[in-house]
């Protein structure tokens, strides 16, 4: 396959982005997905980004021959501050040349604030049309919480500039469906995937390492290889425990080792 393969930069508790960097470079990934939520690894301020800051995110990429191909930009949508949030994340990806930015679909717990989702999606997905930007709205529960529910939502926001992000473990954890059986109904609108493995059941928070879980990630690379998939695949890494910089290197070099082979890349 000729994925691009990618790495978030998560992790690395206690160190800046440039040592994030170097230890995704030195395992081998030519790109990364850049966490600019508030939650894992809040290196990259999307809430106040100046051309300063711009530039050294640029310069430091550059040194590590690292291309961003996406943008982690998890905000709560339905929040008052979310859309402008958000535009933020969209207008990072623009400028260091990222294509997709990924999110969940906010705290839709009512009706209300599911009404309010679908309210702001339309401007947003506009705004992300003119930057050239694809909204990939994660399998993280609420309204898409399984490939079904994905479709559904897609359907009524009627956009070609909103897909979904498929997070392989996530469908289990909150849903309790297997990925092997659920990717099928969306696997046509997806545009980026998360690689993440599950141990245990629904709400059981255990994300071992790849390989090391129930997930068959050759059937989920067969289906997307089926429909012509040629979007990235990321790797998120939710393995428990804190680790040295150069536990974190070594987890990071393994995983690029399975996923290359997973995906054909030698």
């Amino acid at each position: 396959m000729l994925n691009p393969l990618a790495c978030m930069t998560s992790g690395y508790h206690g160190h800046g982005l440039e040592r994030v960097f170097e230890g995704i470079a030195r395992a081998g990934f030519r790109y990364v997905e850049l966490v600019a939520g508030p939650a894992l690894a809040p290196r990259i301020d999307a809430d106040n980004l100046t051309k300063a800051s711009l530039e050294s995110l640029r310069r430091m990429l550059a040194n590590f021959g690292l291309f961003p191909i996406s943008v982690a930009g998890h905000t709560n949508l339905v929040a008052p501050d979310g859309p402008a949030r958000f535009r933020c994340r969209l207008e990072l990806a623009a400028a260091v040349g990222a294509r997709i930015v990924n999110t969940g679909c906010g705290h839709t717990e009512s009706k209300e604030e599911e009404r309010r989702f679908f309210s702001i999606m339309p401007d947003l997905a506009r705004y992300a049309e003119r930057l050239g930007i694809v909204i990939a709205l994660e399998t993280h529960g609420g309204l898409t919480g399984t490939g079904p529910d994905a479709r559904m939502t897609l359907e009524r926001i009627g956009s070609p500039f909103v897909k979904v992000n498929y997070d392989t473990a996530n469908v289990i954890y909150y849903r309790g469906v297997r990925p092997e059986e659920d990717l099928p109904h969306i696997v046509d609108q997806v545009a980026h995937v998360h690689l993440k493995d599950k141990l245990g059941g629904q709400g059981e928070y255990n994300f071992p390492a790849l390989g090391e879980g129930s997930i068959d990630f050759h059937q989920i690379v067969s289906a997307l290889a089926d429909v012509g998939y040629l979007g990235p695949f990321s790797v998120e890494i939710e393995v428990e425990g804190e680790r040295t910089a150069e536990e974190e290197d070594a987890l990071r070099a393994r995983l690029y080792q399975y996923a290359s082979a997973l995906l054909d890349l030698a």
